[in-house]
């Protein structure tokens, strides 16, 4: 299956049968040649790519071929806490642990880091907190949490470094409280 991914750049060796690589090129809109062989395509829009491939043969003759490659938007980043995306365990182990969120079964370099986030304690206002880490007002609210109660982390807010987008929405997750 050929797929690419939109808003990052992905990396391609392409080659023809029999053929050197100084003696191909390959263009498409978005592909850019980093070297003998070697290309890298962002793709733009729309749901296929197609990249021409021209081989100039040992006897002087050129060929070409095609290949088309669907174009994929990046899967949405999950929410987690404590590592999980439903986690139990007690108070205080909850007002110290971190929100992150990670690109799942994704094979680029990417990093998510969490720069704001909603904290809802059953019985208690929604409190937004800035950064990735509980604050005064959520710790708070979380030592007013019973037993059982599920603390949701929600509107979860990220930047984004190795892809081009920085508005995905992120997954919320949970915390029950033993």
């Amino acid at each position: 299956m050929n797929v690419v991914y939109r808003g990052v750049p992905n990396p391609m060796s392409i080659s023809f049968a029999g053929v050197a690589d100084n003696n191909v090129n390959a263009s498409a809109p978005g592909m850019s040649k980093t070297g003998n062989g070697k290309y890298v395509l962002k793709p733009g829009p729309g749901a296929t790519v197609m990249i021409n491939v021209s081989a100039k043969l040992p006897d002087g003759k050129v060929v070409s071929d095609k290949r088309e490659f669907r174009v994929k938007g990046l899967p949405a980043p999950t929410g987690k806490i404590r590592g999980e995306v439903s986690a139990k365990g007690s108070k205080s182990n909850l007002e110290v642990c971190s929100v992150t969120a990670v690109m799942e079964d994704f094979d680029f370099p990417v990093n998510v880091n969490v720069t704001q986030f909603n904290v809802k304690v059953p019985g208690q206002p929604t409190i937004v907190v800035s950064g990735s880490k509980m604050d005064a007002r959520a710790k708070a609210a979380i030592q007013k949490a019973q037993r059982g109660d599920v603390v949701v982390i929600s509107e979860i807010k990220a930047s984004f470094s190795g892809i081009d987008q920085v508005a995905k929405r992120v997954s919320t997750c949970t915390y029950e409280v033993q």
